[in-house]
């Protein structure tokens, strides 16, 4: 989380907060109507790439889990609309003294990522990168995860928390969202995320946040040795989700 993100001196009102608190503050302001650029984004990032280039799928439900391998050409773009969003957020810029209100509509537009069915039924899993504008409901994996990445069914059921009503049943689907104004920004975006995806045996990330290495090495997870994390407490926030997939190492022969 960027140190920028609080006044300083921190306010005395503000001392008590949580890093969890933070963390979801952070990520409510900076998702600020921010579904349809984290979808182009995933656009820009997958058309780096051959169509026929294979993603893996995971994704957790109670005890039920799915891993599947899908074609990354083959994925798509869900957008419906909400009614009556049960959250209100501002987020104020200093020094720009610029507010961005998410909420403030009775109708809000949304969108996220489909990802096919193995077998080319559908889709069978939803990938929702700005749920957190919403606050808390917005987390996935039991309220740890910075992002949704969940079953047709659950994520259908997670939009209830979010606004009265929707049209997801009805979403409009298609494989690419037209021009905009962030685009040549965004391509530069998914270019990074190509290079940091293609270096991530030198160089890996935190399995929570994103985060490259910083002044301290990354923690590796002691039992799979391929996942590693910022800190204990991002371990511990992934962990309700890696469990599902973390396999012992087996030590090259």
């Amino acid at each position: 989380m960027p140190a920028v993100f609080l006044v300083q001196p921190i306010p005395a009102s503000l001392a008590d907060l949580t890093r969890k608190q933070l963390e979801t503050y952070y990520w409510q302001a900076r998702n600020h109507d921010g579904a349809f650029k984290c979808a182009a984004l995933l656009q820009h990032f997958f058309d780096l790439f051959p169509a026929n280039t294979q993603v893996r799928v995971r994704t957790v439900d109670g005890k039920k889990t799915q891993d599947y391998i899908a074609p990354a050409g083959n994925r798509v773009i869900l957008e419906w609309d909400m009614f009556q969003p049960k959250h209100l957020t501002a987020a104020l810029v200093l020094p720009d003294n610029m507010t961005y209100i998410t909420g403030g509509q009775d109708t809000a537009p949304h969108a996220a990522i489909g990802f096919p069915d193995p077998e080319g039924a559908g889709f069978t899993a939803i990938l929702d990168l700005a749920a957190l504008q919403y606050g808390d409901v917005g987390y996935g994996n039991k309220g740890n995860s910075l992002f949704l990445l969940e079953p047709v069914r659950r994520y259908a059921e997670h939009l209830t928390q979010f606004a009265d009503e929707n049209t997801f049943e009805s979403a409009q689907i298609s494989f690419a969202i037209g021009p905009t104004p962030e685009g040549e920004w965004l391509i530069s975006v998914a270019k990074k995320a190509k290079a940091r995806l293609e270096a991530k045996a030198t160089t890996p990330w935190c399995g929570h946040c994103g985060a490259p290495p910083g002044k301290e090495t990354l923690k590796m997870c002691s039992k799979c040795k391929n996942a590693y994390y910022c800190d204990a407490d991002h371990q511990k926030w992934a962990w309700p989700y890696h469990k599902h997939f973390c396999a012992p190492s087996t030590p090259a022969t």
